[in-house]
């Protein structure tokens, strides 16, 4: 409640002073945190997964000062749908480090969800740097291991992400990535259709 309380306060603060900015960012890390926790809970609404990656996306686009746009395409039907919670910042993440502050240029990261027959997809776009066929092929790699295993450390997170699902629902499910170099990555995030019923 304290942090809650705090962040509170700072947000009423730079209203009062007009600073739209920063209510902006303390309104997106309110929520980030709100979220993440979630009660102790394992599986959340998209729609909650969703705000999540846009109050990641609007810090951090305050953060890099416009280096890049952000997207959110959203089919209405999966928003009440259960999802891990906290597996698609990690993407959004590496998409923003790994592809767009890496490009020259201004740049721009995309997150879809939608429903194809009985999984859950989404997918996290960004228009960076790219991979080569090595990086992406050393990439698909450490997928097939356990994060315990990896010895790079920059594919912890989408290691932790995709051995997460897995050990929840199978191996038909989980992470696939493509890149072309100079053109961006596309990850995709295949997740069984959970409703809340379930």
């Amino acid at each position: 409640h304290f942090l809650y309380n705090t962040l509170d306060t700072i947000q009423w603060m730079a209203q009062d002073h007009g600073a739209d900015d920063i209510v902006q960012v303390v309104s997106a890390l309110t929520s980030l945190f709100r979220i993440a926790l979630s009660k102790g809970k394992e599986m959340i609404p998209v729609s909650d997964e969703l705000e999540h990656v846009r109050s990641y996306l609007i810090i951090q686009k305050a953060r890099y000062e416009d280096k890049f746009d952000f997207s959110l395409s959203v089919e209405e039907e999966v928003l009440p749908l259960m999802v891990l919670k906290l597996t698609l910042q990690p993407l959004v993440e590496n998409a923003i480090y790994h592809g767009i502050k890496e490009r020259r240029g201004h740049g721009a990261v995309r997150v879809e969800a939608l429903r194809r027959n009985e999984s859950l997809v989404f997918r996290v776009i960004d228009d960076g740097v790219g991979m080569s066929a090595a990086k992406l092929a050393s990439i698909r790699g450490l997928l097939c291991q356990s994060p315990l295993e990896s010895s790079e450390r920059d594919g912890y997170g989408i290691c932790n992400v995709n051995e997460r699902i897995q050990l929840s629902f199978g191996k038909r499910y989980g992470l696939r990535f493509e890149s072309i170099p100079g053109r961006g990555t596309t990850v995709e995030m295949l997740h069984p259709v959970v409703s809340a019923e379930d």
